[in-house]
């Protein structure tokens, strides 16, 4: 019997547990990142007003999130790693077009 054979094992259990927590964590900060926006576009459209945003500010936080999604799919980084950003980023759009939509 080798006794360097239970070591292993455990070792490739501590593995698959690492694995299972990063897939686990993903999945949650997918799942955060689909509710991070809606309360404002909740709050945009029970009020039918933008006051208090800056357009400027939502084309630029919604330009650095799809460009950090467009390096990431050029780099050929799993989805999981950049998911939430692909999320953010198209609720951002539909942020601009409500702002478009009701401002003045």
């Amino acid at each position: 019997e080798n006794p360097a054979e239970p070591l292993s094992t455990v070792m490739a259990d501590l593995s698959e547990l690492k694995q299972l927590v990063v897939m686990a964590l993903n999945c949650a900060m997918l799942a955060g990142s689909c509710l991070m926006k809606l309360p404002q576009i909740y709050n945009i459209l029970k009020a039918g007003s933008v006051v208090g945003l800056s357009e400027a500010w939502l084309v630029n936080e919604c330009i650095a999130s799809l460009l950090f999604v467009y390096y990431n799919v050029l780099s050929g980084y799993p989805f999981m790693s950049f998911g939430e950003n692909v999320i953010v980023g198209l609720q951002n759009m539909v942020i601009i077009v409500l702002f478009w939509q009701y401002s003045p």
